[in-house]
């Protein structure tokens, strides 16, 4: 990551837990943050647009609100604290190889398994329940 935050991939810049900076926690993520959507929003201004694919974002919106016509599942806040234990159980530091494939192994057990069985009463659960889902993706990134 050089100083504007971007990576090594065009485009893909890193704030938080992502970042591997020296200032961890809320301040290292807020500031680095910043940094990271000042970045990308200067990237993308430079970028073509392609033009927005509906059907797609239609098949996205019935993905995520189908969430609320399930009659039983798991809940947002019993799936988020199992993924929370197991982020800190194999992701935090100290991190080595056995750890990290650990974690794939439950990313990838929590992705077959419970993401596609959220259950969410009304918008504020699914909220939750789409914040759960971001947390799963960083937690992948982070392995």
């Amino acid at each position: 990551m050089d100083t504007e935050t971007a990576t090594s991939l065009k485009g893909l810049y890193a704030a938080g837990d992502v970042a591997c900076v020296p200032v961890q926690y809320l301040s290292g993520a807020f500031v680095y943050g910043e940094i990271a959507g000042q970045s990308a929003a200067k990237y993308a201004e430079k970028c073509n647009t392609r033009e927005i694919d509906h059907e797609l974002i239609q098949k996205q919106a019935d993905k995520i609100f189908a969430q609320l016509d399930r009659s039983d599942g798991i809940k947002p806040k019993d799936f988020e604290f199992k993924l929370r234990n197991m982020i800190t159980k194999y992701l935090a530091p100290p991190r080595n190889a056995e750890k990290l494939e650990t974690a794939l192994k439950w990313i990838e057990k929590f992705r077959n398994e419970d993401v596609e069985n959220l259950k969410v009463e009304d918008l504020h659960e699914l909220g939750k329940a789409v914040e759960a889902r971001f947390i799963l993706d960083c937690a992948e990134m982070t392995t």
